[in-house]
């Protein structure tokens, strides 16, 4: 699913090294929440890009539009020097896809946490997933 990321280009742009910056943001059939954060790692400090509260509209689930987010934010939080971190994932395409992905975890009771290191996050060229339906 391809989808216009140019607000979440802009957001992080303007904000990415202040915490605490907040953004709402809507692509398509995604909304999602937005945050710069700073969070311990591994017991290591690092500026983060939150990604929390995903909802995608019913009927357009499955389709890769938070594929298509990942594939977006990844370079992007690189650029800046920040981890992606994904906050309170209770979905289990989810977990995997991060897994897939190489996201690292800590779990509590009420869901998983996930991060991708800058230093970790791989050049994802767009997969046939990643496209528009034809």
């Amino acid at each position: 699913m391809k989808l216009n990321f140019e607000l979440l280009d802009t957001f992080v742009e303007e904000n990415s090294r202040r915490q605490g910056a907040r953004a709402r943001l809507t692509f398509g059939p995604l909304m999602v929440w937005f945050r710069i954060a700073g969070r311990m790692m591994n017991g290591v400090p690092g500026l983060t890009i939150d990604i929390a509260d995903v909802e995608v509209e019913e009927g357009e689930r499955r389709k890769g539009a938070f594929r298509s987010l990942l594939s977006h934010i990844e370079p992007l939080a690189k650029k800046h020097g920040i981890a992606v971190y994904v906050q309170s994932i209770t979905n289990d395409h989810v977990i995997t896809e991060l897994q897939r992905r190489g996201y690292q975890f800590s779990i509590d009771g009420i869901g998983s946490d996930a991060w991708l290191s800058p230093t970790l996050i791989k050049s994802h060229e767009l997969d046939k997933s990643d496209s528009p339906s034809p």
